[in-house]
């Protein structure tokens, strides 16, 4: 995330609300650590001087925690964040200072930031937090009789490093991006959450902002493992927090019209290890809050948005696991096949594809087409091999739609995803009915599910099975409102992520591939007479009205394939059309 250089510790102390601790280097007691220094592992040196600095601020029980520098501290700040939860803190918040993003910024003259960064400091400093804060004067390897090179390998050991050889390889349009996909406007702010080797390709899309758009404010946002340790070792009741200054960030993004671009590649073993209630619980905090609920559904409705395909060597190892052992190898693969997926210099051509989907479906719906029928068969005989046999009913208000929407309170017209094969709608909620075997497996919260297989009964799930995280699955269905009923209906053929027979525990990749359910949430823009209906009032009784589910999740899995035949039939006439066969879209 973009931080506001501070000179100072005196900025956070001067108020006395804030914590009294001034941390000097120099007070503590180093001696203890030079026998150490090459006996004891990195990881112990480190851990053993972040326990010693806690106990000597008076960490207190609940007390929010604050650590703030450059990238190369990071390796060091992850262990404080977790040291900190371990000794019951409150929230601890990580603010990392990326030297090549800053250095671009000032190349650019670029010194506008957004205000929610100060109500961020103003808020922790109110309630007490203590500050951490790293630099060369305040290095705290030195302390922990880390050596420099052993400071690099503990960052090379977390972060990959992407040389400019292989960075090279990701073919990316920043034109394309920016304008058909994100339908940006000239000067317009843009928030970009991007993995940390992602920022070579983070610096070319700022540029392209700096130089071709006039946009004044990009501010980023790259994870690290603090949310990890949050959720493994954060007491029960800091889960369910959501800080303040989240609330105004939200609130400023809706009144700037900051639009949201996410290098989208989630690492599918992220969250392996946590317990499955303790992931549910943090994600259910934003849905408790009422307030900072409604802000991100207006923020979803009404800003532009796009997810855009680039792989990190995490994301990647799932998909290409001969590469698994040689991580450039790896990411070079991933690179140049990305370009295939995301449909580089394509993407204006493949929309109108999918334009033409969306005009046969939704003829097709109303011609009384509203039954699709999902039938598995035998890849020799094309027979029903009994495996998947199941039918959904679409609304005569359902609408098919691709991954372009329409938002007019700023008058964007974003594409959503890239990669992007759908076209898509909502069904009736309650008519579901039959057994479906997923064809590829599903990651929820994390964690990855194989050998999924449901079966439905008027609507909702009646049994579940899976060879792998059963308790994953019916964890989600139990903890979350109506997410054993289905949200979405999605028809896809003819993808290139399809050709090339590679499962990449990718959301956006997989369902991408072929045809797909979705649990939980419909999307409102499928259902004719949403628009302009307040969410949490008047559009919450209308689809439940019309039979249409409401959740707060939403979880695809992929039913589709050469041997899946969709099938659509009039209900009042018994008559048929073939929808999808062979993976090809026949109508």
């Amino acid at each position: 995330m973009k931080i506001n250089p501070i000179n100072s510790y005196n900025y956070f102390n001067n108020n006395n609300r804030a914590s009294n601790y001034r941390y000097n280097y120099k007070t503590f007691d180093t001696v203890s650590f030079k026998a150490r220094r090459l006996s004891t592992p990195v990881e112990k040196r480190m851990s053993d001087y972040a326990i010693k600095m806690l106990q000597g601020a008076k960490l207190k029980n609940g007390q929010q925690v604050y650590i703030k520098g450059a990238s190369y501290y990071l390796p060091f700040m992850e262990i404080l964040s977790r040291e900190a939860y371990k000794n019951h803190s409150g929230l601890v918040q990580l603010d990392v200072l990326e030297e090549s993003l800053e250095a671009l910024k000032k190349k650019y003259n670029k010194t506008q930031t957004l205000d929610y960064e100060k109500e961020k400091i103003e808020e922790l400093k109110k309630a007490g937090a203590l500050f951490f804060v790293f630099n060369e004067e305040n290095d705290p390897y030195k302390q922990a009789r880390v050596m420099k090179i052993e400071a690099k390998e503990e960052y090379g050991k977390r972060y990959v490093k992407i040389p400019p050889r292989i960075s090279k390889l990701f073919k990316i349009n920043p034109k394309e991006i920016f304008e058909e996909a994100l339908d940006l406007h000239k000067g317009q702010a843009v928030q970009i959450i991007a993995e940390r080797e992602q920022i070579p390709i983070v610096k070319k899309l700022m540029q392209y902002l700096f130089a071709k758009n006039n946009t004044e404010i990009v501010d980023t946002y790259i994870p690290n493992a603090s949310n990890q340790n949050l959720l493994l070792y954060a007491d029960e009741e800091v889960l369910d927090k959501i800080p303040d200054y989240k609330l105004g960030e939200a609130n400023e993004h809706l009144t700037k019209d900051i639009a949201q671009l996410t290098l989208y590649s989630p690492n599918p073993r992220a969250n392996e290890g946590i317990p499955v209630d303790r992931i549910t619980r943090r994600s259910q905090a934003a849905y408790n809050n009422y307030d900072y609920a409604m802000a991100n559904y207006l923020m979803s409705a009404d800003l532009p948005w796009t997810f855009y395909y680039a792989p990190t060597t995490a994301s990647s190892i799932d998909a290409y696991p001969e590469l698994a052992d040689d991580k450039l190898k790896l990411i070079a693969k991933a690179y140049e096949d990305a370009s295939i997926i995301n449909r580089v210099g394509r993407l204006k051509e493949h929309i109108k594809t999918l334009d033409y989907r969306v005009k046969k479906m939704n003829q097709l719906i109303e011609d009384g087409y509203r039954t699709f029928h999902y039938v598995s068969v035998n890849p020799k005989t094309r027979e029903p091999d009994g495996i998947t046999d199941f039918k959904v009913t679409m609304s005569p208000k359902s609408i098919f739609k691709n991954a372009r929407f329409d938002k007019p309170r700023f008058n964007h017209h974003p594409f959503a995803n890239v990669p992007s094969e759908e076209v898509f709608t909502a069904p009736l909620a309650d008519s579901a009915n039959g057994k479906i075997k997923a064809t590829k497996p599903l990651a929820i919260f994390g964690q990855t599910i194989n050998g999924l297989e449901f079966e439905f009964k008027n609507g909702g799930v009646s049994s579940v099975t899976a060879e792998t995280n059963i308790e994953n699955i019916k964890n989600f269905i139990e903890s979350n409102q109506n997410a054993n009923r289905l949200g979405e209906v999605a028809i896809v053929a003819g993808s290139p992520i399809a050709q090339m027979n590679r499962i990449f525990n990718n959301i956006l990749l997989d369902e991408n591939a072929t045809s797909h359910l979705a649990l939980g949430a419909a999307f409102p823009d499928t259902v004719k007479g949403t628009r302009d209906l307040d969410p949490y009032g008047e559009l919450q009784d209308y689809l439940e009205k019309e039979k249409i589910n409401i959740s707060n999740i939403h979880a695809d899995f992929m039913i589709g394939g050469k041997n899946i035949v969709i099938t659509a039939i009039n209900d009042k006439t018994g008559d048929s059309k073939v929808i999808v066969h062979d993976d090809k879209f026949l109508l």
